[in-house]
């Protein structure tokens, strides 16, 4: 979940012509700050690790009420959190190291946040602290399917309850290579039109698809997903669904498929998920 949050002491943030070493001066000023014990909030917080400058927080125009999270990802930067302050009537760097001190300690202390961007205004300072959300790259197709595969073996070794249903263990599935074809069809559907449903844009459900995929069945079950950014995710956000649960410990499937797409949109780039469940006629 994204922690967003956005303070002004007065005034409006404005683009100003920083001077690079008193900018440099403040972000050492910070991190000194950082580095030794302090009082902070009526208690001691402990000595924490620097924060890295970054230029796209550096880059960040922001005028009050303003959205955060959307001025991060358009300067670049995609947060997990990231808090913003802006001073006024402070332009040392000495200046503005004692007002964020006195106003701003657990901005300055926050033990979540890693990057910091500092921009000299017209009539002070804007000061963005941040932990960027790095994404994994998405594997092949194969090594996702065969990662599913595993993660979903190795739930399916353990009894588990399932809402309020109880499972034993369940023997291993083995891929199916039809299973995978329907999972990647309808993930590439779901992606492309913007949708997220077990039923189809054509109507489609998962046993038409897995049919056109030239998988003969006599038990059919799917579990689809969106957001999730690795096959390891979105395995555990099943196992942690009820429903989503009793597809994966079925012992009645014996056979399984994946397949993921993104959808185009650089902006959002959702992933879609789908598993395919089968035991053969």
């Amino acid at each position: 979940m994204n922690l967003v949050r956005w303070t002004i002491v007065c005034g409006v943030l404005l683009a100003g012509s920083a001077q690079a070493s008193d900018v440099s001066e403040l972000v050492q000023r910070i991190n000194a700050y950082r580095a030794a014990p302090a009082q902070c909030g009526g208690r001691v917080s402990p000595a924490l690790p620097p924060l890295k400058p970054s230029g796209a927080l550096a880059s960040m125009r922001m005028a009050p009420g303003g959205f955060l999270q959307q001025d991060l990802a358009r300067a670049g930067y995609r947060s997990l959190r990231a808090e913003a302050v802006g001073i006024t009537g402070a332009h040392a760097p000495g200046d503005a190291m004692q007002l964020l001190q006195d106003r701003h300690c657990a901005t300055l202390r926050n033990p979540d946040v890693r990057d910091i961007g500092v921009t000299q205004t017209a009539d002070g300072w804007a000061i963005i602290v941040a932990l960027e959300d790095i994404v994994p790259p998405l594997p092949s197709q194969d090594v996702a399917s065969a990662t599913i595969l595993a993660a979903t073996n190795r739930a399916r070794a353990t009894a588990r309850t399932c809402g309020t249903q109880y499972f034993p263990a369940a023997p291993p599935l083995v891929p199916n290579a039809a299973l995978d074809r329907a999972a990647l069809a309808h993930s590439v559907d779901m992606a492309a039109l913007r949708y997220f449903s077990h039923v189809g844009k054509d109507g489609s459900t998962v046993g038409d698809r897995a049919s056109r995929a030239g998988y003969v069945w006599r038990g059919i079950g799917e579990n689809i997903a969106s957001g999730m950014r690795t096959p390891e995710e979105a395995v555990a956000g099943w196992v942690a669904s009820p429903g989503h649960c009793a597809n994966l410990m079925n012992a009645n499937f014996t056979e399984m498929g994946a397949g993921f797409a993104k959808s185009s949109d650089p902006a959002t780039g959702i992933v879609f998920w789908t598993q395919e469940f089968g035991r053969p006629r």
